[in-house]
């Protein structure tokens, strides 16, 4: 059973719920709707986190409209690896590019694009708080989820991914 904060769930749930942290895969294909901005804004300022995962150039030039309609005025910044999130339990650096399995397998290379460099953006609200992350030309969460899939892969990713991982979720708990 998934823990409460980790567990999929629409963002109008309320944070008294438990639901902390959602996840978001392949963003630059959906457009919120007037409601779903509203209650994802709403969801975000009470102290919800959203990571937008799996993402490749130019996808950031379709999400950042969503992003600016959700938080209006929002800071979005390229996060560099000094930031406290990505040490605060593990060292993370560099900051990981984790291609996709089946791009992997195909080319054994990091990025699924050819060249390309690996950002993660930082959203801030109005607070100066951390509320969004997006990681662009990189698919952390295929790191956890191909250990059955194929062992190499899992073997050259699974240690970037899950500190990654781990350190999002207790910043984002506890920030």
């Amino acid at each position: 059973m998934a823990t409460p904060a980790l567990r999929t769930s629409p963002p109008w749930i309320p944070i008294s719920s438990g639901v902390r942290i959602l996840r978001m895969q392949n963003a630059a294909n959906y457009d919120f709707t007037p409601e779903e901005t509203v209650r994802m804004h709403d969801y975000l300022l009470k102290g919800g986190f959203l990571w937008i995962d799996d993402n490749w150039d130019p996808d950031f030039e379709y999400i950042r409209p969503n992003l600016m309609r959700i938080l209006p005025g929002a800071r979005i910044v390229d996060l560099p690896v000094e930031h406290p999130m990505f040490s605060i339990l593990y060292r993370v650096n560099p900051l990981p590019q984790i291609p996709s399995l089946g791009s992997w397998q195909r080319t054994r290379q990091d990025s699924e694009i050819g060249p390309s460099t690996v950002h993660y953006y930082g959203v801030f609200d109005d607070h100066d708080r951390l509320v969004v992350l997006v990681s662009m030309n990189s698919d952390v969460s295929d790191s956890w989820e191909r250990e059955g899939d194929n062992r190499d892969y899992f073997e050259t990713f699974a240690a970037k991914g899950y500190a990654l991982g781990v350190n999002v979720a207790i910043w984002s708990m506890s920030h």
